[in-house]
């Protein structure tokens, strides 16, 4: 049971290798490799999204899981604002798969940044 636990936490702590995994598990199915980066992307931002509040918290020593939720419902909201003054009309699931790869870019970019820089902290 403890080496179960053990992967998980990795899987979340590295996300890299969980939407890689996820990758390659879901590209056979679907047989269009566009539609499994996709796939893998929405799935797993989630994923970057914790490990980056856990990078951000050990950086400045500060738990920021509370700040980085409401800035996400946040975001979220206007978003959501922004296409219904656009387009009319509210589809969930389009705005909720468009937030997730969004952020996947967004907290991709930040876990790679945020990853060198607490190294270059370490280091120094």
């Amino acid at each position: 049971m403890n080496i179960v636990f053990r992967i998980i936490a990795l899987l979340i702590v590295f996300p890299p290798i969980s939407t890689y995994i996820l990758f390659r598990i879901v590209r056979r199915p679907l047989r269009n490799r566009r539609r499994a980066i996709h796939f893998a992307a929405e799935w797993t931002a989630p994923l970057y999204m914790i490990a980056t509040t856990f990078i951000i918290s050990g950086i400045i020593r500060h738990g920021m899981g509370p700040w980085m939720l409401v800035v996400l419902i946040a975001v979220f909201s206007i978003l959501l604002i922004i296409h219904v003054r656009k387009e009319g009309e509210l589809i969930i699931g389009e705005m909720v798969r468009r937030f997730l790869r969004g952020s996947f870019i967004i907290f991709f970019l930040l876990y790679l940044i945020l990853g060198i820089v607490s190294i270059l902290m370490y280091i120094f």
